[in-house]
């Protein structure tokens, strides 16, 4: 499982999944990655191959991997700073394509593929959003995009926000259970997405169902159990 060091709903998932009875699970930060003093991997006879030895010892592989957790949405490049100024923007651009590589070639990836746009899933604006949100069939709200922010004209207080986790074709979380036609929009909304998880926030104003957010990195709030247990299946 990889995350960034400050992903604290990834690390209450990696607890989840430990205590549900996935032992041989290890977690590795983006900081172990980026800063490993061993780092090789590319195709070699047509297969992809990939060895990085972390400062720990531990080798990561795709002779020891069999299922991948990705969840790192940004790499730390603060040794970046190191290098000229003139410099800096060319080998930042080739660490994050070394590490595009290397996700993309992981073997069984669970969650979001990695592609130009992300490292875990694309990485949307909020029209962009908006869009899938209306084509799956939610209200949407009227905004205001200027100076490349979007806001809403009409904001939502966050006691009336409701969500479902969409997950490999199903929804978890409380609403999944209460709001049939929850369900319903946001599986379509993830299927168009073309996601394998996306966490989706909405509110209920006069029985319709509002679009307010989505994302490619969920918080896992009120994921429940059989999330945790349908995932676990997959490791």
């Amino acid at each position: 499982m990889l995350l960034n060091s400050d992903d604290l709903p990834g690390r209450w998932l990696f607890r989840s999944l430990k205590n549900a009875g996935t032992m041989d699970i290890k977690l590795i930060s983006a900081e172990e990655l980026v800063y490993a003093p061993v780092f090789d991997c590319g195709y070699q006879n047509g297969k992809a191959f990939f060895s990085v030895e972390l400062a720990s010892g531990f080798v990561l592989s795709d002779q020891n991997v069999t299922a991948t957790i990705n969840r790192i949405s940004h790499l730390p490049l603060q040794h970046v700073e190191r290098f000229k100024t003139e410099d800096r923007e060319y080998v930042s651009a080739e660490l994050i394509s070394n590490f595009a590589f290397l996700f993309s070639i992981l073997p069984h990836i669970v969650f979001n593929n990695t592609s130009p746009s992300g490292f875990c899933g694309r990485v949307r604006s909020d029209i962009e959003w908006l869009l899938l949100a209306k084509k799956a069939g939610f209200e949407t709200s009227a905004f205001v995009y200027e100076n490349k922010i979007t806001d809403k004209l009409s904001p939502v207080k966050n006691d009336a926000l409701k969500n479902l986790l969409y997950f490999n074709g199903r929804c978890y979380g409380d609403n999944a259970v209460l709001s049939s036609s929850a369900v319903t929009i946001c599986k379509e909304f993830g299927e168009i997405s073309a996601e394998n998880i996306i966490e989706i926030w909405f509110y209920e104003d006069e029985k319709r169902l509002h679009f307010h957010s989505a994302t490619v990195h969920p918080s896992f709030h009120n994921a429940g159990t059989e999330f945790i247990d349908d995932l676990n299946s997959l490791l």
